[in-house]
This record gives structure tokens, C-alpha cells and sequence, in this order.
């Protein structure tokens, strides 16, 4: 059954999908936060990749901007990352902040 998992009673930190448990995607500035909107976003650093007057580019390579790990950086087309992480913060509720959760 898929489904979310919370650590500590927080937000969850992980889900079930077919069987296999994932993790947010999205945390390209490494801060324990997925923020779309805001201050220290994690959609901007995707640009500060492929360089901010050029975000139709793409740029090859298995980056920690690479969202959805299809060996590519792109901000804009098909299979952008930027709707990864705009989905796992919340299409409907863009400038919500998820926290990332480590077990300690």
C-alpha cells in the first residue's frame, strides 16, 4: 500500500511507492528544507546550474540538481526538475517548506 511515513510524528519523511520506500527529492542547496518559493529556494539553484539568462538550457550530468535523476538539469520542458520539486513541496501549496528528517 503506498502511502506516506512520518519519523517522530513530524512530517513524513519518506513514502511507499511500489513497494520500495523513497525520499524527498528536491534539496538542491543541502539546508534540510524543499522551499520552491522564498528566500534560499531550491528552484534557484537549478538555474544557478544552468545560468539564470539561459533557463531554457540543459545541462548534462547526475547533479545534486538533478531532481529527478534522469542524468539532465532542466528548469523548463518535459521532465523538468523544477516540477519535482514543486510536487513534493505541493503544487497547490507552493510556498510551504518541508523539513527534511534524519534518524539520529
Amino acid at each position: 500500500m503506498e502511502g506516506f511515513y512520518a519519523y517522530n510524528g513530524l512530517s513524513p519523511a519518506q513514502r511507499l511507492i511500489g513497494g520500495k520506500y523513497t525520499l524527498w527529492a528536491g534539496n538542491g542547496r543541502i539546508d534540510s528544507q524543499l522551499k520552491y518559493n522564498g528566500s534560499n529556494n531550491d528552484r534557484n539553484v537549478i538555474l544557478s546550474v544552468l545560468g539564470l539568462p539561459t533557463p531554457n538550457a540543459v545541462v548534462p550530468g547526475y547533479r545534486l540538481q538533478d531532481y529527478n535523476m534522469d542524468g539532465l538539469v532542466k528548469y523548463n520542458g518535459s521532465a523538468n526538475d523544477r516540477n519535482v520539486l514543486l510536487g513534493n513541496v505541493g503544487i497547490t501549496t507552493p510556498s510551504a517548506i518541508v523539513e527534511e528528517q534524519v534518524a539520529r
